[in-house]
């Protein structure tokens, strides 16, 4: 019997990740947390997202890849670079879809 993912455990790690950022959303709005903080907060954030996806590759799969922090690479950049041109969320949100193409074609 396969091991469900929707348990006690994941479900609370879930809530608790929402609400933590929410939390640091509305401190970032009022200003509480100033611009130094919040590029920290970004750096550690994307090095833990590269650290669990290198523990998801290399760990659980065993397989010895590094084009996941390629693929991240291009994802950032033209995360960026839209969102740079068009200053909200929905230019936040076409920045990450721009990715795509690029995945569909490298893989």
């Amino acid at each position: 019997m396969p091991k469900s993912v929707f348990t006690k455990e994941n479900l609370c790690w879930v809530i608790l990740s929402v609400v933590l950022f929410g939390v640091l959303t509305l401190l970032m709005q009022a200003g509480i947390i100033n611009s130094y903080y919040r590029i920290t907060l970004f750096n550690i954030c994307i090095n833990i997202m590269l650290a669990v996806s290198l523990n998801l590759v290399i760990g659980i799969c065993g397989q010895f890849s590094l084009g996941h922090a390629g693929f991240m690479c291009i994802g950032a950049y033209s995360a960026g670079v839209i969102t740079k041109m068009i200053p909200n969320y929905g230019g936040l949100l076409l920045g990450i879809l721009s990715d795509s193409p690029f995945r569909r074609l490298l893989l």
